[in-house]
């Protein structure tokens, strides 16, 4: 067995003026032919904004923000960006096409001062009015709300006859922040619920397709060589892309997180030289400068992220994909 570790925080689809020679480049990167199984994790980064659009980029936006106003967006956005058609359900079943016309005659807000929603041709919610912000105003960071994070891996009424397969329950730790015991970060031993129809479509495309139409047996042969589906969900996280400012000497831990300050302050009671040594230690660190304040001092930076990042841990089985899908393209 070998194993290779490769790349680090590259963007992937942020451009997509290079989206095309991103793909050239992972198929040149490595053989995919000579591999069994890769292992990758996605990281997106969410930020709770209203204005996105393809013009600008995501540095643009700020993690979160008070809202000061609304302004309604241009109906050029409409026809430019959402030409496959603008939907008033994200059900194919039931949803009804709206033409603009349609669209510029229906409500903007619910009884309840809620944005009636309208969608893309896949499903996805298109925001239609355009948040102001102060521009003297800093983002906040996005956490998680560790009450319902249930919710993110509850298994939906259509996918309950799949729990055998890739629906499994998933089982997900939190670990609260700053001292509060409700918010805070997760790690899961499985994809949120929301994700795995994508997961579907994808293997559903690259997996292999039996030839029912001749006698060529060889994508028989390639579906017993491998019998599982190209790629699996098997881990995600949810934390503040802050932390990764943050660390301390440390891999695993934060200067905030080592409970330094109690240890210096139990350093009082130490019998023997090791013990005296390790309380000397900590006062000396702590007398330089505190845990939160050196936390403080590493998130001044304005520049710094303080976005919710969400990682995403796939496995990717090769022999479980068709020939052709076989490249890093």
């Amino acid at each position: 067995m070998v194993t290779s570790r490769y790349g680090q925080n590259q963007d992937l689809g942020m451009n997509p003026a290079n989206a095309a020679e991103i793909s050239r480049n992972w198929g040149r990167d490595r053989d995919f032919g000579r591999l069994r199984y890769m292992t990758i994790a996605l990281a997106t980064h969410v930020r709770y904004v209203h204005n996105y659009t393809p013009r600008r980029t995501l540095s643009d936006y700020p993690s979160a923000r008070e809202v000061a106003g609304w302004r309604d967006r241009p109906t050029d956005d409409y026809e430019e960006l959402y030409a496959d058609g603008i939907y008033d359900s994200a059900d194919e079943n039931e949803r009804r096409l709206i033409n603009v016309d349609e669209l510029l005659d229906l409500p903007l807000l619910d009884e309840e001062l809620h944005e009636i929603p309208i969608y893309t041709q896949s499903g996805y919610q298109i925001q239609r009015r355009i948040a102001r912000f102060r521009a003297s105003q800093r983002p906040h960071g996005i956490l998680m709300d560790l009450r319902r994070l249930h919710e993110l891996f509850e298994a939906e009424q259509d996918d309950l006859f799949e729990i055998v397969d890739d629906m499994a329950s998933v089982n997900y730790t939190v670990y609260p922040q700053a001292g509060l015991r409700t918010v805070g970060h997760y790690q899961a031993d499985g994809l949120p619920t929301k994700l795995r129809p994508h997961l579907r479509q994808v293997n559903t495309a690259v997996g292999i397709q039996l030839d029912t139409e001749s006698d060529n047996s060889y994508d028989e042969e390639e579906l017993e060589r491998s019998p599982h589906q190209p790629v699996t969900g098997i881990a995600s996280q949810g934390y503040n892309a802050v932390m990764h400012s943050t660390r301390g000497r440390s891999n695993q831990h934060h200067d905030a997180q080592l409970g330094l300050i109690t240890g210096t302050l139990a350093g009082a009671w130490a019998v023997g030289d090791k013990a005296e040594r390790k309380a000397r230690n900590l006062l000396t660190k702590c007398s330089k400068e505190l845990p939160h304040i050196s936390f403080g001092e590493k998130i001044k930076n304005a520049g710094i992220k303080r976005d919710l990042r969400l990682e995403h841990v796939y496995s990717i089985d090769i022999h479980a994909i068709s020939s052709i899908h076989r490249t890093g393209e």
